[in-house]
């Protein structure tokens, strides 16, 4: 069938494919670090592009039988919100027969956090669903955002999970969630980058470096406002010791807006490096290898830096308990108190590196385990070619 695009919708059939990268948030990073030479396709699973053909028409007829098990949440006497959750159960359908006239052998996502991936690895029998890990997950994440148990969608269910370490493990089965096997492997990001990306340096060239948490919904809008109060505080308690300790830092921007660059340069000032974000080049992970110390409110990269054995101080001033770090020590601090914040930066500082080292390593092997002999993208390859090639590849 030739190919005529009008926007969104396609009129024709899905690439067919062994691999599957499921939702095309993350799929640059799969395609880079893991799939790079094995043949895939991508499903887009945010409405981005939409597959209309006999074939997928009559699947999703054929599929209504599961409209049911593809609720999230019960929307009680509410029409708009009934309206809104049947046309997203029956855009999960759609996405089930997709998957099965792709007919995959590996489906895989980066988005572990996704309700369709989860609810389709359940159904689809023909693939093996993994999902890595892509950051954080807090309370919110596992809990607080879920409908109340039992309504659909309460319980995270799927097959496999590549996840940080063992607190992730502890977390999700803290609240019941359906894993059939856990693999906590470190960071797919962090473990690539120090294998490939990560040059030796003899010295660093920052004292310090703040992992930014600015988002334009948060600081330009009404979003999230614990989070702006914890940033904020941050803020002001690091702008405050760089002054007074006249301390060099440089901030890892999150995004490219010119807004985020703008609130740093009058929060600290011209005297600042500002590393503008790039992701191809890793630039944030970049600017936490060449500082002596990474300040962080509860950013994922600062978890992955403590993680390999960066020196780290994390700093949750929001009263928000769930942005706490997973294991307490002088490396995190819950108080507003600039007196401890100070205290603690000095300390960390001072340490010795076998000092700092001996005393985090517990810890970091807790959050981030690194020490698995395959990295997460050395083990989702060989599990790709095992599924592909039969159990006898090597």
């Amino acid at each position: 069938m030739a190919e005529e695009v009008f926007g969104k919708v396609k009129f024709l059939n899905p690439k067919k494919s062994q691999v599957v990268i499921f939702d095309n948030t993350g799929s640059e990073v799969l395609e880079k670090m893991v799939v790079s030479d094995i043949d895939h396709a991508i499903l887009h699973s945010r409405g981005e592009v939409l597959y209309i053909t006999p074939q997928i028409l009559f699947g999703i007829l054929n599929n209504m039988k599961y409209l049911k098990a593809m609720r999230q949440g019960d929307a009680g006497h509410d029409l708009i919100k009934s309206l809104r959750k049947l046309f997203g159960s029956l855009y999960r359908v759609y996405l089930l027969t997709c998957i099965q006239y792709i007919k995959p052998k590996v489906v895989m996502t980066f988005i572990d956090n996704s309700f369709p991936f989860q609810l389709i690895s359940r159904i689809y029998k023909d693939a093996q669903f993994i999902a890595l890990q892509n950051g954080v997950r807090i309370r919110d994440c596992l809990k607080d955002s879920r409908p109340p148990f039992p309504q659909p969608g309460s319980i995270i269910s799927m097959p496999m999970l590549v996840c940080f370490g063992n607190h992730d493990v502890d977390s999700f089965r803290k609240y019941h969630h359906q894993i059939d096997q856990y693999y906590p492997m470190g960071s797919l990001r962090a473990r690539y980058y120090r294998a490939f990306v990560s040059k030796p340096r003899s010295r660093h060239e920052f004292d310090l470096c703040l992992i930014s948490e600015w988002d334009e919904g948060i600081f330009l809008g009404n979003k999230l406002p614990v989070v702006k109060k914890g940033i904020v505080a941050l803020d002001d308690f690091l702008s405050r010791y760089m002054k007074e300790r006249k301390v060099t830092l440089c901030i890892a921007s999150r995004s490219k807006n010119k807004e985020e660059e703008a609130y740093f340069l009058n929060k600290y000032g011209s005297q600042i490096t500002f590393i503008r974000s790039n992701r191809e080049t890793m630039s944030s992970y970049d600017a936490v290898d060449r500082s002596a110390v990474t300040v962080t409110f509860y950013s994922t990269l600062g978890r992955e830096a403590f993680g390999w054995g960066a020196r780290v101080l994390s700093c949750n001033l929001s009263g928000d308990d769930q942005f706490d770090f997973p294991c307490p020590g002088f490396w995190s601090i819950t108080e507003a108190d600039y007196g401890l914040f100070r205290g603690r930066l000095d300390h960390i500082l001072s340490l010795k590196e076998e000092e700092y080292q001996r005393q985090t390593k517990e810890s970091a092997a807790y959050i981030m385990n690194n020490s698995t002999e395959k990295a997460p993208h050395e083990f989702v390859r060989e599990f790709i070619f095992k599924q592909l090639h039969g159990p006898a590849w090597t």
